[in-house]
């Protein structure tokens, strides 16, 4: 992420898209989130991403050990940053309580894993899990078109061009609700039991 992320950021911005690239923790999985908006189609904007996913591939392809050095220095120094504010502090358990994770020395750990990542482990990972081939890649594309009248995103345009048509194997997700109950992360029985703790806490602030 550290590596992708400004030249990402900068490519996405110079074709006039407002863009956000971030790190995604939630429910068990990893994974980065390109979060774009446009009067572009869905469809277009997506097929962009798949680009920029190209260059990030051909980037590493050239990236030589002593640049991969000054990412790796740079993260280790952002990582290793202690909390200015006890409310950070408390955020940093907080986040590790409601995980159910209790990993309290998480920080210190990933610093130690960090020092043995090499430039070879990262090409290596991206092949496995990001670039657009790769056999391990799972990704979920959420389009939001607006509904007003001669909103954005309702009709491909001219200008957009011929657009891919979409990999063998996606799935359209109609029902939002009925398939993450029918997910490993979202067990029926877990989504009732989080639902009653929510209700609760929130009973409890009121």
């Amino acid at each position: 992420m550290h590596i992708v992320n400004q030249p990402g950021f900068n490519q996405l911005v110079k074709e006039g898209y407002e863009a956000k690239i971030f790190v995604r923790r939630a429910h068990g999985t990893q994974g980065i989130q390109i979060l774009i908006q446009s009067d572009r189609h869905p469809e277009y904007v997506e097929y962009r991403i798949d680009n920029f996913l190209k260059h990030c591939q051909e980037m590493l392809k050239t990236m030589t050990v002593t640049e991969f050095v000054q990412h790796r220095a740079a993260l280790y120094v952002r990582k290793s940053e202690k909390p200015i504010k006890l409310i950070d502090r408390a955020n940093l358990i907080w986040s590790e309580i409601t995980a159910q994770q209790y990993n309290f020395e998480k920080q210190q750990l990933e610093l130690s894993e960090l020092e043995t990542v090499t430039l070879s482990d990262i090409k290596n990972f991206f092949e496995e899990t990001m670039a657009l081939s790769a056999d391990k890649k799972r990704r979920l594309s959420v389009h939001v078109v607006s509904m007003a009248e001669g909103g954005a995103g309702q009709h491909t345009s001219e200008d957009d061009g011929e657009i891919p048509p979409p990999a063998v194997g996606n799935m359209e997700i109609v029902n939002v609700a009925c398939w993450k109950r029918r997910r490993d992360f979202y067990p029926a029985e877990n989504g009732l039991c989080g639902f009653l703790v929510n209700q609760l806490m929130c009973r409890d602030r009121l």
